[in-house]
């Protein structure tokens, strides 16, 4: 964007200068009469262009015209260059705050807000103001010294945002030494919390919109694996406040799963506003909880989070593989065992078609030196051996037991990347007669790294705007994700504001859920807070349009004024 900034004084005044002396030395410009013979007609255009139509001389005659002439090229001059002062402004530097945060998306508050704005900020020299946007990266819309007629332009097309209020953490990362008013555009609630813990900061309210009567909000919303243990299904947590201490009910929530309503939902009362959705259906779609009954504060009355895929992992079971595994596969839920034509992961001896699915590889010792092998595509990233143990429930290994159950040494490498996952075992592990067939070991090896093979659905017990991702590496989660780790994210990712976002190619749904924005959007009002107004705009402001004016006025005179003949 283009940045029309105020020049100083000193370059106005040379370019006034440039301007005047370009100026008198036309007006010495006359025209030259001369009487040339010509030999033929046809030769009049060719003696014209030799002979030029004005010379510079003469004595310096009509001074008005001049004048007149200077007036109109001075006024285009400053408006143009708008001069301006380089001195310290003298009442001090102005800062100017427009909150654009949730509390501030109902009954047009926001609209009066942003006009107030604009007003008031024209009121201030160009070099004493700086406009900040309260979204979650405080951008700036109009820096120091930028011309004001550029502000609407900018704020055209801005929206209040689902997140909370920042308005208190910029606050605090200012330097409280620095001599400056910050002039608030905003909620009354957030401006009182504000002026109450900065009361060294001189604070001025430029826009504040009332809180509303009463409200009832959504505070939190996540999920969490089903205490009834079903492998499939989720339990989601959800919180609701209310400013008039009425105690909510579980028909008060309307839960919809994907596009259908969730029915029949089985709600338990926790207490204190606190609800357990029961046995959500764990199929990857996205559950939206909204009140049944609305309220003035809109933001707060839904919210969604998305429901983790846990149906069962398909799995084939290839010929010659050790009943051990089938019998592992049977037992658990989260497996179910298909045809290869419908498999997404397949158990299977080394040497047999399947290459082309993720597959637990049996190997034959004499083969194969390594006990395990772990080959992964070049795209998931660099991981350590340590954290693959962990990853395909090996950690627990007894590797002296099992060496000398084996009768040689166990080992563990990665193979060389290939287009999809693969993992390498020894046959002779899986035998009935074995320790490692016998110990609890084997089950937690078989669904692990089928799991792993999978590439399940990571876990986001909530998503919260303008919080971090929750760093789910302890619980399989989006910390541990290839996606995120190719993109160089790990768990610093941001979610500023709520709604549906894709990460690293991978859906969430991030809720407001703030238990502070709802507070406050029906907070009781302090002592009543004069809006500041200013009655004037800035002198380099109003120049623009000022000059303007007069130089087309002189400009429509000097046109009269040739009309009648009274001008050259």
């Amino acid at each position: 964007m283009v940045n029309f900034a105020s020049w100083s004084a000193a370059v106005v005044a040379s370019g006034a200068l440039v301007i005047a002396a370009l100026l008198f030395v036309l007006q010495r410009l006359r025209v030259q009469r001369r009487r040339v013979a010509l030999a033929a007609a046809p030769l009049w255009s060719q003696a014209a262009r030799a002979a030029p139509p004005r010379v510079l001389g003469g004595r310096f005659r009509r001074p008005l015209s001049f004048v007149l002439a200077l007036a109109i090229a001075l006024a285009l001059w400053l408006a143009a260059s708008r001069p301006e002062s380089t001195a310290p402004p003298a009442g001090g530097v102005h800062l100017f705050y427009l909150d654009a945060s949730a509390l501030m998306t109902g009954d047009g508050a926001f609209a009066r807000a942003r006009t107030d704005l604009v007003r008031q900020a024209s009121a201030v020299p160009p070099r004493a103001r700086r406009v900040v946007l309260g979204d979650p990266s405080a951008t700036t819309l109009l820096a120091a010294g930028e011309d004001g007629a550029l502000l609407p332009a900018r704020l055209d097309g801005v929206r209040p945002g689902l997140y909370p209020s920042a308005f208190a953490r910029w606050l605090a990362q200012r330097d409280p030494a620095t001599p400056v008013t910050i002039h608030y555009f905003g909620h009354r609630a957030v401006f009182d919390a504000a002026r109450r813990a900065n009361g060294r900061v001189r604070l001025v309210p430029g826009f504040l919109a009332d809180p509303v009567a009463a409200n009832r909000g959504i505070v939190e919303l996540g999920v969490s694996p089903a205490a009834s243990g079903a492998w499939d299904r989720a339990d989601v947590f959800v919180a609701i406040t209310d400013s008039a201490a009425r105690a909510p009910r579980p028909d008060d929530l309307r839960l919809r799963l994907g596009d259908a309503a969730l029915s029949p939902a089985r709600i338990e009362a926790a207490g204190d506003g606190r609800f357990v959705v029961r046995d959500v259906p764990a199929t990857g779609k996205a559950l939206e909880v909204a009140l049944q009954r609305g309220d003035d504060f809109t933001a707060d009355d839904r919210a969604s989070i998305l429901i983790p895929d846990l149906r069962p992992v398909r799995v084939a079971i290839g010929a010659g593989v050790p009943a051990t595994i089938e019998r592992v596969l049977r037992l658990d839920p989260a497996f179910r065992i298909v045809t290869a034509d419908a498999a997404q992961v397949v158990v299977r001896l080394a040497g047999t078609p399947g290459d082309r699915l993720p597959s637990l590889i049996l190997t034959d010792p004499v083969a194969e030196p390594a006990t395990f092998v772990v080959t992964s595509p070049a795209g998931d990233g660099d991981v350590a051996l340590a954290d693959r143990m962990d990853s395909l429930g090996l950690r627990g290994i007894d590797a002296g037991v099992l060496a000398d159950d084996l009768g040689r040494s166990v080992a563990l490498r990665e193979g060389t990347p290939t287009t999809v996952r693969s993992v390498s075992a020894w046959r002779s592990l899986f035998d009935g007669r074995t320790a490692f067939a016998r110990s609890s070991t084997l089950p937690l090896f078989v669904s692990q790294t089928l799991r792993w093979l999978a590439r399940p659905t990571p876990w986001v017990p909530y998503a919260k705007a303008g919080e971090p991702l929750v760093d789910q590496s302890a619980l399989d989660g989006l910390a541990d994700d290839p996606a995120l780790r190719e993109q160089g994210l790990g768990d610093g990712v941001y979610l500023p504001e709520a709604g549906r976002t894709v990460i690293a190619g991978r859906e969430v749904r991030v809720a407001l859920a703030d238990r502070e924005t709802s507070r406050l959007a029906a907070a009781r009002p302090a002592a009543a807070s004069p809006v500041a107004d200013v009655s004037s705009g800035s002198l380099i402001d109003l120049l623009f349009p000022a000059l303007l004016l007069v130089a087309f006025t002189l400009l429509a005179f000097e046109w009269r004024l040739f009309q009648r003949g009274w001008m050259p």
